[in-house]
């Protein structure tokens, strides 16, 4: 699997801390780097960005026919910063609804 692109679901949420709004999403394709039974190192190419996430974070891999190598479906959003690290938070603590980014209490 190693070197293979593929995209994420949900797709990874676009903040600018400095700010303060959510950016426009973009669909991108990851390239997998290092995978093991526990972990996986997920390159973006347009963002210059490493993440690494555990496999349990991992719900199912699914085709995508000439689109990339697979999806990832995720049980927790990603979040990418201009300036901070990438977070990775659990979905079922994001379906408050909320879109106030600024409470919302990114920055821990």
């Amino acid at each position: 699997m190693e070197y293979k692109h593929i995209r994420l679901w949900p797709v990874a949420r676009r903040i600018d801390e400095v700010e303060g709004i959510e950016l426009e999403p973009i669909d991108d394709k990851w390239l997998i780097l290092n995978p093991t039974r526990e972990e996986i190192t997920l390159f973006n190419p347009r963002s210059d960005q490493k993440v690494r996430l555990g496999t349990d974070h991992i719900r199912e891999y699914i085709t995508d026919l000439g689109n990339s190598d697979g999806i990832f479906q995720l049980k927790s959003q990603l979040f990418l910063f201009r300036k901070q690290l990438p977070r990775l938070e659990p979905q079922t603590k994001l379906r408050t609804g909320s879109t106030n980014l600024v409470s919302c209490d990114l920055a821990d």
